[in-house]
């Protein structure tokens, strides 16, 4: 997927050679006072755990004197593999001589802080590989940059480690860009979520007044006295066709990316224009008739911050399903 894919050109593991004043180079010290390691390390591990789980639980029982064997099911096998992992097993498994459950308590918080380990060395990684020359001459917060690493220790999703190594590529270059709340609503997001996300931006406009990016799926023309019941009809484009179904949309704005409310434009008279860049693309909405309103769904702030991390090309069906459901009050030049 587009978001998951770094742009290796900047840099060369050669960290000597990068100025003292590029985002890169600032990420090496990061490195060094936080996490006692540095790029070309990462590198050289892969970002891999120093400690694999290797513990295993038996797979036969007795009946009466007779030992059966039994081949475990895959959600068996499943299971022993993920308590292996944790350091855990389930009780009664455990025989004389192997570890008491102090050692085994201790083994599990090894494992867990190794775990976290080799997420955060991942995400360090990836940002190194986002990292940008243009970077801004102040210094990244330190209060942000530990509230970063509490957050990205739990994650080990490749896709979301991808959208924190943006993050702190982009802060590092520009503090400021994003807020707590960005983080700790990133922290809480599935794969699923973000893959619905990215499905949001692909049909995200940013209004050219105040820089909101929106949603834009539908107009009504607003009723006069003379045609109050002729004219009070919504017309909208099936989102669904862009891949961003209704259910889509609604845990979008639970996790506080998208306002709940659909909100409406102000009244626009004939020939009236409203301006919007589409991905790069200049995009006017001329009324055609008097009273036209724009129904459409507007992204949070923490949205707007989050979709900076995301690069898309258009929805290739968005801007023509528009100009068909739209012909009867607007015209739409792109």
């Amino acid at each position: 997927m587009s978001i998951i894919k770094p742009n290796r050109r900047f840099y060369p593991l050669d960290m000597n050679n990068i100025p003292d004043n590029s985002s890169a180079q600032r990420l090496s010290r990061l490195l060094h006072r936080n996490l006692g390691t540095d790029y070309d390390e990462l590198k050289k591990t892969g970002a891999k755990s120093d400690e694999k789980a290797t513990e295993k639980t038996p797979n036969s029982a007795t009946k009466g004197n007779q030992q059966v064997n039994q081949q475990p099911s895959q959600s068996s096998i499943k299971h022993q593999q993920l308590a292996s992992q944790s350091g855990l097993a389930p009780a009664g498994v455990y025989k004389r001589g192997q570890p008491n459950i102090n050692q085994r308590a201790q083994k599990r918080k090894l494992l867990n802080e190794a775990r976290k380990q080799q997420n955060i060395e991942a995400i360090m990684a990836l940002a190194m590989d986002y990292c940008s020359e243009s970077t801004s001459t102040e210094d990244i917060d330190p209060d942000w940059f530990s509230q970063f690493i509490q957050l990205s220790e739990d994650i080990s999703s490749k896709l979301m480690q991808a959208l924190w190594g943006k993050i702190l590529a982009g802060e590092i270059a520009h503090p400021g860009t994003f807020s707590f709340k960005s983080l700790t609503i990133l922290k809480r997001m599935t794969n699923k979520e973000a893959v619905s996300f990215q499905h949001a931006c692909q049909l995200a406009m940013t209004n050219r007044k105040d820089n909101s990016a929106q949603i834009i799926y539908g107009y009504y023309i607003k009723p006069g006295l003379l045609n109050f019941f002729a004219l009070n009809k919504k017309h909208n484009v099936n989102l669904s066709k862009m891949n961003l179904p209704y259910p889509e949309l609604l845990m979008l704005m639970d996790i506080e990316l998208i306002y709940h409310t659909e909100i409406e434009s102000g009244e626009l008279d004939k020939e009236e224009e409203m301006e919007f860049n589409y991905l790069g693309r200049n995009v006017k909405f001329i009324a055609r008739r008097n009273s036209s309103v724009l129904n459409y769904f507007k992204f949070t702030q923490t949205g707007c911050e989050l979709a900076k991390l995301i690069r898309l090309s258009p929805q290739g069906s968005y801007l023509s399903e528009l100009e068909q459901v739209f012909a009867g009050a607007f015209e739409i030049q792109s």
